[in-house]
């Protein structure tokens, strides 16, 4: 058995990994590569092996830099089913379409695919549940949430009696939209992401702080200004504003104003 890190080993993006074992080849994500023009360069390297000869992916979520460059597999000849949960499903098309339109406006650039390719690629995906056992030629596969975003999933692959958990993204708990991250038994092997292990996480409440800027915001008429990511964060901001609002701790005539 080999396994090899395709990204997001170095560097914060582009996660990907592709596992071979005696009888099959699968990846596990196949994101972008985001940040400096350094980094983003990296998309564009020549790929490390044959995607023709990759038998199946495995999709923890559906960020662009976990989902990003799956488009980029089937135009260069993956043709194998891409596992994945419902929300993933649902959430990987949105952000595709879009990751291939900004492309087609880049002016320096050829597009890494094409709407096409994202079509193609979608038509890849195979539902599967939490906690739903698969086997996959010689693997067992399992997904677990993850607590991540709404759909993502850890992953427990067995094969050749050994049992290898690739985290993908992990959750802070707690969340306003999604269950807490699940956690599993045993296994033989881990791959975690630790973006955020070594800092200290604030304990503050972030209903109650988030309260005390939209009530300066209301009482001095200014305007408040939150950037968030657009995925997950920016829904938690908005079903903590409703809350407040539902409460009568913000005013219901304080217009909230959305752009992603």
């Amino acid at each position: 058995m080999k396994l090899k890190f395709l990204g997001a080993a170095g560097t914060v993006t582009g996660s990907g990994y592709l596992l071979a074992t005696s009888q099959s080849q699968i990846m596990i994500d196949f994101g972008m590569f985001q940040g400096t023009s350094e980094e983003q360069a990296l998309n564009r390297r020549p790929l490390t092996f044959d995607p023709k000869r990759v038998n199946a992916l495995f999709l923890t979520h559906a960020h662009l830099d976990h989902c990003g460059r799956l488009p980029l597999l089937v135009k260069n000849g993956f043709s194998g089913p891409i596992y994945a949960t419902p929300s993933t499903q649902d959430l990987a098309e949105i952000v595709l379409f879009d990751s291939a339109r900004i492309a087609d406006q880049d002016m320096e650039h050829d597009p890494l695919y094409s709407e096409d390719d994202v079509v193609k690629t979608l038509s890849l995906f195979k539902s599967i549940d939490y906690h739903q056992p698969l086997q996959y030629k010689n693997l067992e596969v399992e997904f677990v949430d993850a607590g991540h975003i709404i759909g993502s999933a850890s992953i427990r692959i067995t094969a050749e009696d050994k049992k290898i958990i690739f985290s993908g993204d992990l959750g802070a708990f707690p969340d306003y939209l999604v269950k807490p991250t699940e956690f599993f038994d045993s296994a033989n092997v881990v791959i975690m992401e630790s973006t955020y292990g070594g800092r200290a996480h604030p304990n503050e409440n972030p209903k109650k702080l988030l309260l005390e800027h939209l009530n300066w915001a209301e009482n001095s008429k200014g305007t408040l200004l939150i950037p968030s990511f657009a995925i997950q964060k920016t829904q938690s901001l908005l079903s903590l504003i409703k809350e407040l609002k539902d409460e009568g701790a913000v005013a219901a005539k304080t217009t909230v104003y959305l752009d992603s």
